[in-house]
Formats: C-alpha cells, structure tokens, sequence
C-alpha cells in the first residue's frame, strides 16, 4: 500500500526550469540583494519575493500548480481552503489566466477579515 511519502522525490533541474517557464507571465522576477553585514561578515543575499503581487512566494508554488491543471479541472473552477498567503497565490494565479475560480472554502482557522477580501478580490 502506498505511504503519502512515496511521492516525495527529489526535484530535478528540468523540473524547475519548466516551472520557472508555466509562471513566467504570472509572477515576477524578483531581485537579489546582497544584505550589508561590514568587513568579515558571510555574503548573505535576500530574495525580494515581498515584491511578488500578492508579497508572498507563495504565488510561485501556486501559479505552478494551478497552470499544470488539466483544461477539464480548470472549466470547473479553481479551490483554495486557504485564506493566507497561498490562498491568494491560488486565486491570484487563476484570475491572471482568466480561469474561473472559487472563493475560498471554510478552513478549521479563523483568518482576518483582510485576507479574506484580499482573496475574493481575486475572484472573478
């Protein structure tokens, strides 16, 4: 019988390449800083994703996701039990596709009045 961990696997660089090629229209290239420590300090670069439409890299992930579904499950609409941050990369990504989506539906977490706007907002 298969374990949920029979799934994880490493992710090869084809893999990512392709990724980094589905959310090309959808997400931004980000910067890289190199973050200012002084003399002697270790080379430390931060990766802006804050800069990201919804301030999260989270909305890699999902624009990945929601781009690698079949047309059949787009038409049906797209679903996010999330109303955090990769909640709004699902809804976000989808209505940068013109696909429908779906507002959120209810989680076991009671998240803030703002974040639930944020993702209706992005429901067509």
């Amino acid at each position: 019988m298969p374990t949920p961990t029979d799934a994880v696997r490493p992710i090869t660089l084809d893999e990512i390449r392709a990724a980094r090629t589905r959310i090309a229209g959808t997400i931004l290239r980000t910067p890289l800083v190199r973050l200012e420590l002084g003399p002697g300090q270790p080379d430390i670069r931060l990766k802006l994703e804050n800069l990201q439409p919804i301030n999260a890299y989270k909305l890699r992930g999902a624009a990945n996701a929601v781009a690698l579904l079949p047309e059949s499950e787009r038409r049906r609409g797209v679903w996010t039990i999330s109303a955090g941050n990769a909640g709004q990369g699902v809804a976000y990504a989808a209505r940068w596709k013109s696909w429908t989506t779906a507002r959120r539906a209810g989680s076991s977490t009671a998240p803030g009045p703002v974040r639930i706007f944020v993702c209706e907002a992005y429901h067509d």
